[in-house]
């Protein structure tokens, strides 16, 4: 008796902890399917930056400097995208990017939340009511991990206007939002639905006749250190203190121009000019460093690009 005891009490709590990890993994789901009452809603996902953001640069930040190294130095600082000012650059986002999805009804009522995989259509596909107006706020980090739910609300709260979620500069992400609006009920395909960057991106491309291996530069003290953004019209909520960003360039071989990546950050909103330090080129230091100040009003939403060029004085 006490051994088919335990046997029923054993498979009692693997039972058990079998539904709790299913209940558990229901906002992880990957990939939805309909069910009785539901619809699929598709759409084609892309994202933009703010390339026509008011009043970002009319004309480029151009900063001359003689370096003591007997060469000197050229940085020109660029919003990408502005040349074709009547134009916003679209981007699909790449199949395997993770999407927190809540759909909401038409009084922002939330009916569920689940992580969607963008597949290999650069599609997302949502289940929601059949029968009912919904509405779809979509949330990303722009990557293969998943964004993070703390700061949504639960099922059945709303997610009103004033709703923010918090970000950090010292572990920056590309934080991108995209709301749908009202969907009518069995509407099953929005087209293209975009999302928009809450955050701004800056890098270095260093351009150098003499061939570059890597480079070193400091933008110094541009970004806050955390925000809250709000979920619906991405404005911030800045705190946290100020911090630089580490533009670091490396090729394998020579290069004539070399780019670092993209570096997101949270841009400062008090007009103050932005130091900016070339720092060692080629694994030379540059010595001494000479900051140079930068005095574009980097804008949220936008990608800037410092061109630097470096040449032996003429």
């Amino acid at each position: 008796m006490k051994k088919q005891y335990f046997k029923n009490l054993l498979w009692g709590v693997l039972l058990l902890a079998g539904g709790l990890m299913s209940s558990c993994s229901n906002e992880d789901s990957k990939e939805e399917t309909a069910t009785s009452g539901s619809r699929i809603i598709t759409m084609k996902i892309g994202q933009s930056f703010n390339e026509q953001a008011r009043g970002g640069i009319a004309k480029p930040d151009t900063i001359y400097q003689k370096l003591d190294n007997g060469m000197e130095m050229t940085a020109i600082v660029e919003q990408d995208g502005v040349a074709d000012s009547r134009a916003t650059t679209k981007e699909l986002v790449k199949p395997g990017t993770v999407v927190y999805a809540i759909v909401m009804d038409e009084n922002k009522k939330i009916l569920k939340k689940s992580y969607i995989t963008v597949d290999a259509n650069n599609e997302l596909s949502i289940s929601a009511p059949a029968s009912e107006d919904v509405q779809v706020l979509l949330y990303s980090n722009n990557s293969t991990s998943n964004p993070s739910s703390y700061d949504f609300p639960g099922n059945g709260s709303y997610l009103d206007d004033n709703c923010q979620i918090l970000t950090s500069s010292f572990a920056p992400k590309d934080e991108m939002f995209a709301h749908t609006g009202i969907i009518s009920a069995g509407t099953t395909n929005l087209g293209t639905v975009v999302f928009k960057h809450a955050l701004s991106q800056v890098r270095v491309s260093l351009s150098y006749e003499g061939g570059i291996t890597d480079f070193d530069a400091l933008t110094n003290l541009i970004s806050n250190g955390s925000a809250n953004i709000n979920v619906y019209t991405l404005e911030l909520e800045r705190g946290g203190g100020l911090v630089g960003v580490a533009n670091i360039g490396k090729s394998d071989s020579p290069v004539e121009v070399l780019e670092s990546p993209y570096w997101n950050f949270i841009p400062r909103n008090d007009g103050e000019p932005i130091e900016f330090r070339f720092i060692r080129l080629n694994n030379v230091s540059i010595d001494p460093i000479k900051p140079v100040y930068i005095t574009t009003p980097f804008l949220p939403g936008c990608r800037y690009t410092i061109h630097l060029r470096v040449k032996k004085e003429s």
